[in-house]
Order: C-alpha cells, then structure tokens, then sequence
C-alpha cells in the first residue's frame, strides 16, 4: 500500500462495515469493505477478511484475503 499511494494511484483509503467475531480467546476473524478513492477519480470497494491473533497482548493480522 505504501508503493501504491507514493505513485499516486490512490489518493484515499477507508474500512468500514467491519464485522468481528472471536473464535476463541486468543483468535478473531472481522470481514469488512475497503474503500479507495483514485486519483483518475473512480471509487474501489472490496470485500475483505482478516485473521487475528492475540500475541503478548497485542491483536495482530495473521492473514488477510479479498473475498
């Protein structure tokens, strides 16, 4: 995503409708929609998941894929 904004290909980037849930203590799984506004103008939306972990007390994404 770096790369992409220093080119100038996307001007913004947003995450809403996120839904989460736990699959247990220490692992959750939110499915949401990206949205990115390009500079030709055109708007992006993506449905996407990501997979969390609870390490050290610290939520990290483990894994993400567009659905």
């Amino acid at each position: 995503m770096k790369n992409t904004f220093a080119r100038g290909t996307v001007r913004s980037a947003d995450v809403g409708r996120l839904q989460a849930s736990l699959t247990d203590a220490t692992h959750a799984t939110v499915d949401g929609v990206v949205f990115l506004l390009m500079a030709s103008g055109d708007r992006v939306s993506t449905k996407n998941q990501w997979k969390l972990e609870k390490r050290d007390d610290r939520w990290l994404i483990v894994e993400t894929k567009r659905q």
